[in-house]
Parts: structure tokens; sequence; C-alpha cells
């Protein structure tokens, strides 16, 4: 049987059981960070009302007008998804006559040219 010291097993570097346990122990810690919010969630603290609700659904009774102190309708953000490409609210023929009359003023001298 072979006895080796502790420096010795440092400078081996980690075994490869070792790293598969690290890998794994990793992989959980990114897969629950990037868990989506659910009923099963720890608790979550309502802007509304300023508790801790330990359910999304009752979280977003908070929200509605009847069911916080305020009798406000408040709106959650950030969990829309998004459906498609965003349409422009100004034409390209609304666009091409701003940016002429800004050439226009700019070499009049009435705006900078940056």
């Amino acid at each position: 049987m072979t006895m080796t010291s502790p420096a010795l097993r440092r400078q081996a570097g980690p075994t490869p059981d070792h790293l598969a346990q690290r890998y794994a122990q990793v992989r959980a810690l990114s897969c629950a960070l990037v868990a989506p919010l659910s009923d099963a969630d720890a608790t979550v603290q309502s802007m509304a009302d300023g508790k801790t609700y330990d359910s999304m659904s009752a979280l977003r009774r908070t929200y509605r007008a009847d069911g916080n102190p305020q009798g406000v309708e408040y709106t959650e953000v950030g969990d829309a998804v998004r459906t498609g490409p965003v349409t422009p609210k100004v034409t390209k023929e609304e666009c091409a006559t701003l940016l002429d009359k800004y050439e226009a003023a700019v070499s009049r001298g009435e705006l900078p040219a940056e």
C-alpha cells in the first residue's frame, strides 16, 4: 500500500470523480438561478402592500384594485412575452421630412451639426 502526502495529492490535481461531482453541483445551482418563478418558489415581497407571499397567485391578487389597501390596479412588469416585431410609430416619409428639416436648420446655422 502506497501512502501519499497531502502535498503530493494537491500536485496531482482533482480526480475525475471530484470534477464530475463539482460539475453536478454547479449545474444544479445554474438551473436553480434561471428557473422561472412559480407557485412553488420561496417568498416574494409584494410592491403593492409590502407583505411577503409564498404563492405567485396570492402575490398577483395584491396587484388588483380589490386586493391592496390603496385600491389601485397595478401592472406586473417583466413577464410579457414579445409576440412579434414592433412596428415603428413614424413612417419613412415622416422620417425623411424631419431629416430634411434638420439638415436645413443645420445649414442655416440654427442647430449644431452633431
